[in-house]
């Protein structure tokens, strides 16, 4: 556990946790950052008809946004699928990873998701950098 502590203060932790004791909260139970977000998405998107030549376009040169394929055309029923009480019953017992580098010669510590998101997420300070430095 302290291990999982230790690694955590590396990670770039996600600023959605939720303090225990709230009911039906907004935005699905997770906490928003406080780091300003944009309002318009600039990400070009493409249907389902994307063909698989055109995504070797994209694939190599810029991001594209997904749709019309599961809840992709449906951002309100994605979110409901996403709110912090479904993804903790869904997920809750699994293994989430924690490592600071995609490398074998780092340490990679091993907690369940509900560990991971009721005591070692947290919101990070803005001017905080993500490494814990």
């Amino acid at each position: 556990m302290a291990a999982a502590r230790r690694l955590l203060s590396l990670l770039l932790p996600l600023a959605w946790a939720q303090p225990a004791g709230c009911s039906d909260p907004p935005g699905g139970g997770w906490l928003a950052g406080t780091v300003p977000e944009e309002k318009r998405c600039t990400v070009e998107r493409a249907d389902a008809s994307l063909t698989y030549s055109l995504f070797l376009q994209f694939a190599f040169s810029r991001p594209v946004g997904g749709g019309g394929g599961g809840h992709t055309g449906d951002p309100e029923a994605f979110r409901a699928l996403c709110t912090r009480e479904k993804l903790l019953a869904a997920f809750g017992a699994r293994p989430v990873r924690l490592s600071t580098a995609n490398t074998y010669s780092y340490r990679k510590v091993d907690v369940p998701f509900q560990e991971y998101v009721e005591e070692l997420l947290k919101p990070q300070d803005p001017a905080q950098l993500g490494s814990g430095g």
